[in-house]
């Protein structure tokens, strides 16, 4: 028996293994299809400074309202931008108009970068102050919960759509932080006229969204005429990041109320940590290197265990698991995971760092499934000359669908450090979020829904 999964976007055999149809590295953007437009920085013939009259079937004839071509900027892994000065004049804010463009768009992606908030500089709109993809204020885009109106992209027609920041469902930024925005609307949206740079152009008197002009670098713009599955969201999400040298994850915080909590190891948050073995867990634990609770409490404990990373702690002593042997991380790696019993899709997981050296960081580590405790498949695998933390007891999550992409279910789930910066390991806390037979969710599950609905009910 098979069920369409819309939040999947594929058939899945009910209560099997198999979750979702195989995804292969190659996968790549122009594989998927149903693409209206397409305009990257790359693209254009230019050299770095000059402006840019002519962007795809954009343009600008008025050279002080022209952005300017940067030919690689380190923001953006050394890919060619456009950068618009965001001057609130209608005489010199930049923006590139298409008229008569007959865009049809229910899904647009943008790779940019925010310099000056504000309210209401535009990205893209329909140069009427129309289907507008444009900020809210000097936080968030306006999206569902953030001041989004029916002349945005989401909220056209009165119907309300999704928006999410490099996957996360929320329209939160950061200034001089580049992200990719996404824009979901209910329906199909048809753009007559097109502005990149503002919600409207003028020309001529006096000009009232003055202060609406963007400021900041657009890397791309990637428009689909219907909602994509969320294979092929992830597809687009991580040729985008690969291109334009983001990373993976959401940071939460630092320290121990940065943790989302009531993760499945100990969904009551009513863990004892104090026996070796742990009590009152929904989960059992294993390790191949100091498998145990640590209890500060008692002076002939041995602290710093590998279950550590499960108590819902973070800092120093029992609060972390440390410090590893480097001739088994280097052979067959150090390990910790628990054993849930039943089969179940990890929808999302944080990881922290500890406080201790960033040396003692994994640089190569992943995330395993089995279903039998002897043949392990990667589930996320990360690895790279750096620590992906960039401060101590710092939280950051991962999500399937964004930053990962599961091909089965799992009923045990562990973490695999094969390489640190130096020659010692040390590991703050790991938080694990499971769906149990997902093929049970409920149908109307957006997009990106399915893991912003585990991220909601679990965060403290």
């Amino acid at each position: 028996m098979y069920q369409r999964c819309r939040q999947f976007g594929v058939l899945m055999t009910l209560g099997a293994a198999v979750l979702i149809g195989p995804f292969a590295q190659g996968d790549v953007i122009d594989d998927i299809g149903s693409i209206t437009l397409r305009l990257q920085a790359s693209d254009l013939v230019l050299t770095d400074g000059d402006p840019v009259s002519a962007w795809g079937s954009f343009s600008q004839a008025t050279a002080a309202k022209q952005p300017t071509y940067v030919a690689s900027d380190s923001q953006f892994g050394g890919a060619a931008v456009v950068d618009f000065d965001g001057i609130t004049t209608h005489e010199d804010g930049d923006a590139l108009t298409w008229s008569g463009a007959g865009v049809i768009a229910r899904t647009i992606y943008a790779v940019a970068n925010v310099e000056t908030g504000g309210g209401n500089r535009g990205l893209v709109s329909n140069n009427s102050d129309a289907l507008n993809v444009r900020l809210s204020d000097n936080s968030y885009y306006r999206s569902p919960g953030h001041a989004q109106d029916g002349n945005d992209f989401t909220g056209a027609g009165g119907l309300e759509g999704s928006m999410a920041l490099n996957g996360v469902p929320d329209g939160a930024y950061t200034i001089n932080s580049p992200h990719i925005v996404t824009m979901v609307s209910a329906n199909n949206q048809t753009y007559s006229n097109m502005a990149i740079g503002n919600n409207r152009v003028f020309t001529s008197g006096v000009d009232p969204w003055a202060t609406r002009y963007w400021d900041g670098q657009i890397a791309e713009i990637l428009v689909f005429d219907r909602e994509l599955t969320l294979k092929e969201n992830y597809t687009v999400l991580t040729q985008l990041r690969q291109t334009y040298g983001l990373s993976r994850g959401q940071v939460l915080g630092t320290g121990a109320g940065a943790l989302l909590g009531g993760d499945a190891t100990d969904p009551e948050n009513d863990g004892d940590d104090t026996p070796a073995a742990g009590a009152n867990f929904n989960a059992t634990f294993f390790s191949n290197q100091e498998p145990y609770f640590s209890d500060s409490g008692d002076p002939s404990s041995s602290l710093e265990g590998a279950y550590d990373v499960f108590d819902n702690k973070l800092g120093g002593g029992e609060a972390k698991w440390c410090c590893g042997n480097s001739s088994l991380m280097n052979s067959e790696g150090l390990y910790v995971g628990a054993d849930f019993g039943d089969l179940a899709l990890l929808d999302h997981f944080t990881i922290a760092s500890s406080n201790d050296s960033p040396l003692r960081d994994a640089i190569h580590w992943a995330i395993q499934g089995s279903t039998d405790g002897s043949t392990w498949e990667d589930v996320f695998v990360q690895n790279d000359t750096a620590t992906i933390w960039t401060a101590r007891d710092q939280v950051i999550e991962f999500s399937h669908g964004v930053d990962y992409l599961q091909t089965k279910l799992y009923s045990q789930y562990r973490y695999i450090a094969y390489a640190s910066g130096g020659t010692e390991h040390a590991l703050g806390e790991l938080e694990f979020f499971l769906i149990p037979t997902p093929a049970a969710l409920p149908a109307g599950l957006a997009l990106m829904g399915l893991a912003a609905a585990g991220r909601r009910s679990t965060r403290r």
